[in-house]
């Protein structure tokens, strides 16, 4: 059975040949690997063509920068496998993982396998013995797991060697469910989460694999990183579309944290950005205004913040007192004198 592996590169030739070689070097060698070159502007796409030439299985698409939503689209289009997962060019998969994959896919009939995720700066290390523990999702359990993406509360789905990611990566989807769940390109900061949280609602047969397959790259060049005019109201609608999904499963409550995430990748990539030409006194006031309005007024208010516990109820008189910027400041000082 042929899987598609579909790749979205973005000026990422610091770590692509060690994401490639990851994906060729898999012990299951019936895959397809389709490389999305969005526009980069460094030596990635030389290196797709590089790779290309070298392994018949790899397809190469060159198009003008588009996002990762656009990318990954475009990869769905064009994927002839019956299953397809998605790989990050800077990030890594484990040997095994599609071999896994496809077994526990065909063995339970499964529209979805989700693997697990670990941060990682240097090389994984590779598990001394593979655990044939594996889980098929009950409708409570998989309406539990789209909770999850909100806020990544529940405990059940993390374990010592990782966790199930609100990204779009370290799972493998039949392709025909997600030809039905394409990503929003006109949302450029957590579509993949929104992604996670509409196939989770098409009802899917789930099943996870309580085994390491990704190896997840934490850079500080990322979108979320970066400085963005459009912040506030990238985040605006990002939250707006999340919290649209939460209340469709009564889900709402679940996400407060997810905002208050947002709200501090906001004060990064906007008000404490070095590019930033305010006052900290009038970025504090525009941030206040910000959240008196929706979506951030339906999500931050006590009943949200009560189910996040006490450390919810803090946040929530942190906001209430319109002490986030400040509150922000002093945990970037703390983090950077620890670092």
């Amino acid at each position: 059975m042929l899987i598609s592996v579909i790749v979205p590169v973005y000026n990422a030739e610091k770590y692509l040949r060690e994401c490639l070689d990851s994906i060729v070097n898999q012990t299951y060698k019936n895959i397809e690997i389709i490389l999305v070159d969005d526009g980069s502007t460094d030596g990635s796409g030389a290196i797709c063509d590089e790779y290309a030439d070298k392994d018949v299985r790899i397809k190469v698409y060159h198009i003008p920068n588009g996002g990762a939503s656009n990318a990954r689209n475009l990869g769905i289009g064009n994927a002839d496998g019956e299953y397809l997962m998605f790989v990050d060019s800077d990030d890594i998969i484990l040997p095994y993982v599609v071999e896994r994959a496809i077994k526990l896919a065909l063995e339970h009939n499964a529209d979805i396998v989700y693997g697990l995720v670990k941060v990682f700066d240097t090389l994984l290390c590779l598990p001394k013995e593979l655990s044939d523990e594996s889980n098929v999702l009950s409708d409570k359990r998989r309406i539990n797991l789209a909770q999850n993406m909100f806020d990544l509360h529940d405990k059940g789905f993390q374990t010592m060697h990782g966790y199930i990611s609100r990204g779009p990566v370290a799972r493998l989807v039949r392709s025909s469910l997600a030809q039905k769940y394409l990503f929003y390109k006109d949302i450029v900061l957590g579509e993949d989460g929104i992604w996670n949280i509409e196939l989770l609602g098409s009802k899917p047969k789930s099943v996870i694999d309580f085994n390491l397959w990704y190896g997840y790259r934490r850079l500080m060049e990322s979108a979320s990183h970066k400085y963005r005019l459009t912040a506030k109201q990238d985040y605006t609608n990002m939250m707006a579309k999340h919290l649209i999904l939460a209340e469709r499963i009564n889900a709402g409550e679940f996400c407060f944290n997810r905002a208050w995430e947002s709200i501090m990748g906001l004060c990064d990539a906007y008000y404490l950005h070095s590019e930033y030409s305010n006052t900290i006194t009038f970025a504090t006031k525009d941030l206040g205004n910000l959240l008196k309005q929706y979506p951030w007024n339906r999500i931050f208010n006590l009943k949200c913040a009560s189910r996040a516990g006490l450390k919810g109820i803090v946040k929530w008189m942190i906001i209430k007192l319109n002490l986030v910027l400040k509150f922000k400041i002093f945990k970037n000082k703390l983090k950077n004198s620890e670092g």
